[in-house]
């Protein structure tokens, strides 16, 4: 299989795109002989499968081992090896049961790592806000300020008017 285009969504997380440039399948039923069409179909559905969890990135691959680890297996699957290319170079999929189960056993930690930076985020934005307001208020104080001088000034002008004008009648 070549030139593959994988696009991998798991909830609200943006979509996550990635190219594999080869999977490649050895040997298949040699130990048997050959393999019945359908041991073919399950042989490569569960190699796509795995050579997509295993290329995928760091983003969404705990998240996709941990859903998908029980379900894919190479145990009794008649095949010699498994390798892909997502661009860096060759790489077998190789014990890929436990390399699934060290994946999913991260996704507490990447949850945890995710909640922080956003918070992180929140925080940033929060205090961009609240010196944001903090300047509102500033330049609403000094303009409060400088109404009421403005308004003494010209209370004070009416005032001698009202007393220069009553002493001269």
């Amino acid at each position: 299989l070549s030139n593959i285009k994988v696009g991998v969504r798991i909830s609200s997380l943006p979509e996550a795109t990635f190219n594999l440039a080869t999977i490649e399948l050895t040997d298949i039923g040699k130990d048997k002989g050959g393999v019945y069409p359908y041991e073919l179909i399950d042989i490569l559905v569960q190699s796509l499968l795995m050579a997509v969890l295993k290329a995928s990135p760091d983003s969404v691959q705990a998240f996709l081992a941990g859903d998908l680890r029980k379900s894919l297996s190479m145990d009794g699957l008649d095949l010699g090896d498994l390798n892909f290319d997502s661009g860096h170079g060759p790489e077998s999929i190789g014990a890929f049961s436990g390399w699934a189960a060290g994946q999913a056993s991260l996704i507490p930690l990447r949850a945890a790592s995710l909640g922080a930076s956003m918070t992180e985020k929140a925080l940033e934005a929060g205090s961009k806000i609240t010196s944001m307001q903090n300047s509102a208020n500033m330049a609403m104080a000094n303009a409060n300020l400088k109404m009421g001088e403005k308004a003494t000034e010209e209370f004070g002008k009416l005032t001698t008017g009202f007393a220069n004008g009553f002493a001269s009648v």
